[in-house]
């Protein structure tokens, strides 16, 4: 619980131009909502080989970012 109060910080925004780190917990049936970050802070994405990375965080913050940013996918 502590950790939730946590994220729930002011850097954790509903503003659809932060860059977009995943969902939150949603109910039985459905998704919970999107959680960004609107802070100066670097962002690293890491997760197992074909679990959504890049078509779940990646391009959409690449898409929408209007911001420079750097990208590196090291194999």
């Amino acid at each position: 619980r502590e950790l939730t109060r946590e994220l729930a910080s002011p850097a954790l925004a509903r503003d659809p131009a932060a860059l977009l780190v995943g969902r939150g917990e949603g109910g039985r049936h459905s998704l919970g909502p999107l959680l960004r970050h609107a802070g100066p802070a670097h962002l690293l994405t890491l997760a197992p080989t074909r679990s959504g990375k890049g078509v779940g965080t990646v391009l959409p913050n690449l898409l929408l970012a209007d911001r420079p940013v750097i990208c590196v996918d090291p194999k």
